[in-house]
């Protein structure tokens, strides 16, 4: 004798809080998006430390320290969780006011 499956579909919330929210997939794209716009911020500093590394080679992580704070701070500063969140806002309003 089997006991039948009972098939338990999680449901959804319909409050408009969560129809507004960005899904995964979008926050994703948007962290990927300002990814690349901090990188071509900071060309200057990420070009100065791969100079470095290619004339270090082994050595890069003795000789190219400097270099390489200078590119990871420049990266903090656009990428961290406070410009994600003011992109993020931003990015919205543009989508919608496209959508509309």
């Amino acid at each position: 004798m089997s006991t039948p499956l009972i098939s338990e579909t999680p449901t959804k919330d319909s409050s408009r809080d969560d129809r507004l929210k960005f899904t995964n997939q979008a926050e994703h794209a948007l962290r990927k998006e300002l990814s690349s716009i901090s990188l071509e911020r900071c060309q200057e500093e990420t070009k100065r430390f791969a100079v470095c590394a290619k004339a270090a080679g082994l050595g890069v992580i003795f000789k190219c320290r400097r270099e390489n704070d200078g590119m990871n701070a420049c990266l903090s500063k656009y990428n961290s969780e406070e410009e994600f969140e003011k992109y993020r806002a931003v990015r919205g309003k543009q989508l919608a006011q496209e959508a509309a």
